[in-house]
């Protein structure tokens, strides 16, 4: 073993022992000043569109939510902007998971992430602050149809943590938040685009110029189709 891996043995066995599962990374300037920004000192003044309220042990709160929309298909892109409240001055290294998921099969995507893309671990945040966590994004392809629900929560190790107040809050009976409702609609009709047919005495020049009128009102069309916007059938 070399010493570069004797080196990274030991940094993983160390952080392995201490319980950290986020290890100190270097930042720049813009990245502090997005941390610094996402960083809210007054909880009182965090006024989310969905409120919650759920309290995750002596760890955190999750105040609220705000949704882009409610409904959406395969491959669009949705925001979630999480806003978490540290209850404690030690927090442990714990881990957000977020999960979209249905009753049908399939009807799973794990949105498990560390809030602002990754570089703000919750353990850096002091008792009362607020980090305004967003998240953006995109449905699965392939996902079903039918009606979704979005699940947070928090975990530690292999190990979730206690919804403390599951009585004020919505959840699954297995310590996982209900934040939202959603609608996955079923995925677009791929759009077809018949191919331009030139008319008679219409000159076209092949010149790689392509500016003829002709050329202007050509559409691109799939590769291998004819000129009714069918595609080829191919035999392998």
């Amino acid at each position: 073993m070399d010493s570069n891996c004797k080196k990274l043995w030991y940094i993983s066995c160390f952080f392995l022992l201490s319980g950290c599962y986020f290890p100190e990374i270097e930042l720049n300037e813009s990245e502090r000043q997005e941390i610094e920004r996402s960083i809210l000192n007054d909880a009182s003044q965090v006024k989310p569109k969905i409120k919650i309220g759920a309290v995750i042990e002596d760890q955190a709160r999750l105040i609220g939510v705000d949704l882009s929309r409610s409904s959406a298909r395969p491959n669009d892109v949705v925001k979630v902007t999480y806003y978490i409240e540290s209850l404690t001055d030690q927090a442990e290294d714990n881990e957000i998971f977020v999960h979209l998921q249905g009753r049908r099969a399939g009807m799973w995507q794990n949105l498990d992430h560390t809030p602002v893309k990754g570089r703000l671990p919750l353990r850096k945040l002091k008792r009362g602050q607020v980090v305004k966590d967003v998240q953006q994004f995109r449905v699965k392809s392939g996902y079903p149809p039918g009606g979704a629900k979005l699940y947070w929560g928090l975990y530690r190790g292999k190990k979730r943590l206690k919804l403390s107040n599951p009585e004020q809050v919505k959840h699954d009976k297995k310590n996982r938040v209900i934040v939202a409702n959603f609608v996955i609609l079923p995925p677009r009709p791929p759009v077809e685009i018949v191919a331009y047919q030139a008319q008679d005495q219409e000159l076209i020049t092949v010149d790689g110029q392509l500016n003829e009128a002709s050329w202007a009102n050509a559409k691109w069309t799939r590769y291998w189709g004819d000129p009714s916007g069918r595609t080829f059938k191919t035999k392998r």
